[in-house]
């Protein structure tokens, strides 16, 4: 590949390079060598510097652009194909970005502000397999209304934004609720308003849950569940930084005087850390349905009944 850039500088503009280059360093990010995790935080802005340099970011063919352009319904297909092929790119782009905070604690490169893009179409509409099966969903749904991030950041309607997007659009809203109960982008300058803006992003984490996160592909309702429920989990522990605690605990830095702290602050906040515990037990609770290790009505019955009580200790 990187011969071929060198023979012709324009194919590294090519949009199936950056796909590539993106699928090379989510490989490197998560393939559990840590030195591959480290020649991927060598890479880290390259994908992120391509997607501004291609304008992945920006709304560049609306909806509206494409239906005055009087195309046959085939051309308008794959022209329609195209556009939310480079959406996409963006969107996986700026949700392996955040993964360097997210997963590792590490700085990432981009803003919430950068996805000027309107959200990813449904996945029924993604995947269409004919021209006719794609125009009657068009004709079912107005997808010129999907907002961006930004837009739904402001409007702060994250539920009916919930209802607009696919599986990557869901995924992007609750990764930046995350960022927001895990405090990463906080203004020291006004902690009032930051511990408000906390507390709205937990409450529509909760509310999500029951925004029909069955519906569509299972491994990503499971995925959204255990999302939800870590976010939550961050939110209530009594140490605000408890992936960097896991991490010393993983790999053994952590001293007597580290445990007597982190004890400490848990003892401080017995009612805090009891609904940490809770949607940790939510997280684990669902992997375990869908690994089949609990089954029937009862046990959920019984988890259910369990964490009314812890709530209400």
């Amino acid at each position: 590949m990187r011969v071929k850039c060198e023979q012709c500088n324009r194919t590294s503009r090519e949009l199936w390079i950056t796909q590539t280059i993106l699928l090379n360093q989510l490989g490197l990010m998560y393939s559990g060598n840590r030195r591959d995790l480290e020649l991927a935080e060598l890479v880290q802005a390259v994908p992120v510097t391509l997607a501004r340099r291609k304008r992945l970011l920006s709304d560049t063919l609306p909806r509206a652009r494409i239906s005055a352009l009087q195309l046959t319904l085939g051309q308008e297909w794959q022209l329609s194909i195209h556009d939310e092929e480079r959406r996409r790119a963006g969107f996986a782009i700026w949700l392996i970005d955040f993964g360097w905070k997210y997963s590792y604690g590490l700085n990432h490169v981009m803003t919430a502000d950068e996805l000027q893009n309107c959200l990813p179409q449904s996945d029924e509409c993604w995947g269409a397999s004919t021209a006719q099966q794609w125009a009657q969903i068009m004709e079912a749904r107005d997808f010129s209304t999907v907002p961006s991030l930004p837009r739904t950041i402001a409007k702060k309607n994250w539920i009916w934004a919930w209802s607009q997007t696919g599986t990557l659009g869901k995924q992007t809203i609750l990764h930046y609720l995350t960022s927001i109960v895990m405090n990463n982008d906080a203004d020291s300058s006004s902690p009032g308003c930051w511990s408000e803006q906390r507390l709205a992003a937990a409450a529509t984490l909760k509310s999500l849950l029951g925004e029909g996160l069955d519906e569509g592909h299972k491994k990503a309702a499971v995925l959204h569940r255990m999302l939800i429920c870590s976010g939550l989990m961050i939110h209530y522990s009594p140490t605000l930084r408890i992936k960097s605690v896991c991490l010393r605990v993983i790999y053994r830095r952590m001293d007597d005087t580290s445990w007597k702290l982190l004890s400490s602050q848990w003892a401080k906040s017995p009612f805090q850390g009891r609904l940490a515990v809770l949607w940790r037990n939510r997280g684990f609770f669902t992997l375990m349905l869908e690994a089949g290790w609990l089954s029937g009505p009862y046990m959920e019955l019984s988890y259910s009944v369990a964490s009314r009580r812890l709530e209400t200790l």
